[in-house]
C-alpha cells in the first residue's frame, strides 16, 4: 500500500488553498469566473470549427514559387497580399458580441460558432490585429493602423529618444513638451508617412 508522503501532502494542501483562493464563498464560481470558462471553450471550440477550416481549405492557392519553402500560401483579404497558413487568421466579418455576463451566453456563442463561410474572412495576423484592435476602441481601420504604429514607434523608446527624434524632424520644445503633444506629432508623421513605426 502507496502511503503519501510528506510533500505529497503538501503538494496537496496548497493545491486546496490555490482553488479555495478561486471560488467563492461556499464554492461557488463567480458569474465572471463563468463566463471567463464559458468564453475560453466557445473560442477553443471555434478553433476546431468545420466552418473555419472549410474557409482556410478554400482559401489555399499552391505556391509555385520556386525561392519560396512553402507549398500552399493564402491571401489576407485587406492587404491582398500572400501569407503561409500560420500568418493568417479567419475573422468574423461582424466581430463577436461581448460576454460580460451569464444573459450574454448565448449571443455569444452564437455570434462566434453560427457563421457561414460568408460570416468569414481571411486577414494576415497584421491586418486582424488592426480590424480588432479598431473594434475594440470604436474608431476606422486607418486610425487603427496609425494607433497601432505609434504604439509599436513608442513601445521600446524612452521619452528623451521620442523628443529627440521629434527635434530632428523640425518640431520645437515647446510642441513636444508633454506626452499628448508628442502623440499628435507622431500620429501626423505616421499618417504622412514619415514615420513607419
Amino acid at each position: 500500500m502507496a502511503i503519501p508522503k510528506k510533500k505529497d501532502l503538501d503538494k496537496r494542501a496548497a493545491k486546496i488553498k490555490s482553488l479555495t483562493n478561486l471560488v467563492g464563498e461556499g464554492g461557488r464560481l463567480t458569474d465572471k469566473q463563468m463566463c471567463n470558462i464559458i468564453r475560453t471553450s466557445v473560442r477553443k471550440s471555434w478553433m476546431r470549427s468545420p466552418v473555419k477550416l472549410l474557409k482556410l481549405e478554400l482559401a489555399k492557392v499552391p505556391d509555385y514559387d520556386d525561392s519560396s519553402r512553402r507549398t500552399w500560401k493564402i491571401q489576407c483579404e485587406h492587404c491582398e497580399e500572400y501569407f503561409k497558413l500560420t500568418d493568417v487568421e479567419v475573422d468574423h466579418i461582424r466581430g463577436e458580441h461581448k460576454l460580460q455576463t451569464l444573459d450574454d451566453v448565448t449571443g455569444f456563442a452564437k455570434s462566434i460558432l453560427d457563421v457561414t463561410l460568408e460570416d468569414l474572412q481571411i486577414f494576415c495576423k497584421p491586418c486582424h490585429g488592426i480590424k480588432t484592435y479598431a473594434e475594440r476602441n470604436d474608431i476606422t481601420f486607418e486610425e487603427a493602423t496609425v494607433e497601432k504604429k505609434l504604439i509599436a514607434f513608442t513601445k521600446n523608446k524612452n521619452v528623451d529618444s521620442i523628443k529627440k527624434y521629434l527635434v530632428q524632424c523640425g518640431y520645437s520644445s515647446e510642441e513636444i513638451s508633454n506626452v499628448s503633444k508628442r502623440k499628435v506629432l507622431l500620429r501626423i508623421l505616421i499618417s504622412e508617412g514619415k514615420l513607419s513605426g
